[in-house]
């Protein structure tokens, strides 16, 4: 079947559809599409002005958000590894409100070296674990590493806020096991961040990667409560190895 043809049939489905009260997605909208109506309401109900998308890869999460949840603010992604950055801010080219920046988050400012998978999304700054899920194996061999430069989130983002004057953040963070330092390298701008997302982690892929407890327990003593939860991944016996997990600042719950 011809490229055309099918595309008029999508089409003319679609169409059909609408007119019985449904909508027809395709399969890699409906792995995300609870993920997407939940940052849609929560971006609307906050006022979100600003997304810190910490651990870009290639623009993925950014497309999603430009695409999917339909927010058209200011955006700043943070890639280390070099191939992805580039990617990243080819993408970006075009969108004078996302801006792409080439270095680590982390909770000091340094130089470090970062293991670039053969799936680059699953590169990380810490080594794999001994034991880990069978399908995932395969997916975490190094291909090489790479010196990065890594920066604390509070000694980069106050002179951004000065030039673009937002005023509730959205923190995402997305680094392979390396979440916990960012959030601690956020600092006292921590709490400034309406809400925030982070990948928790069930299985762990990597050695000396914080659990979820941990990360939970970190964000709720900063005052941050479970908004809703996404599972990433499962093993063949579906247990979770990873979720996303959006978390609400109570101190903005308070005033809404």
């Amino acid at each position: 079947m011809g490229t055309a043809l099918k595309r008029h049939l999508a089409k003319l489905a679609t169409s059909l559809a609408k007119k019985m009260g449904y909508t027809i997605l395709p399969t890699w909208r409906m792995e995300s599409r609870e993920l997407v109506e939940h940052l849609r309401t929560l971006f609307a109900m906050f006022e979100v002005d600003c997304v810190i998308d910490v651990g870009a890869n290639d623009g993925g999460y950014a497309r999603l958000l430009r695409h999917e949840v339909g927010y058209s603010g200011l955006l700043l992604s943070f890639e280390p590894v070099a191939t992805l950055a580039a990617r990243c801010r080819a993408t970006a080219a075009t969108d004078p409100n996302w801006l792409v920046f080439d270095y680590a988050a982390g909770n000091d400012d340094r130089e470090a070296e970062i293991n670039v998978s053969v799936y680059s999304k699953l590169s990380s700054m810490l080594p794999r674990a001994t034991s880990i899920p069978e399908d995932m194996a395969a997916l975490i061999v190094p291909s090489h590493t790479e010196i990065v430069q890594v920066r604390r989130l509070d000694h980069v983002l106050p002179d951004i806020q000065r030039n673009f004057g937002f005023e509730r953040p959205y923190l995402k963070v997305d680094t392979q096991g390396f979440d916990l330092a960012v959030l601690e390298g956020a600092g006292e701008l921590l709490p400034t961040m309406v809400a925030a997302q982070t990948e928790l982690s069930f299985l762990p892929l990597y050695k000396d990667m914080p659990d979820w407890r941990t990360v939970i327990d970190a964000l709720e003593l900063r005052h941050f409560a479970i908004s809703g939860m996404f599972p990433i991944s499962l093993d063949k016996s579906m247990r979770a190895i990873e979720f996303d997990c959006v978390l609400i600042n109570e101190r903005f719950a308070v005033e809404s």
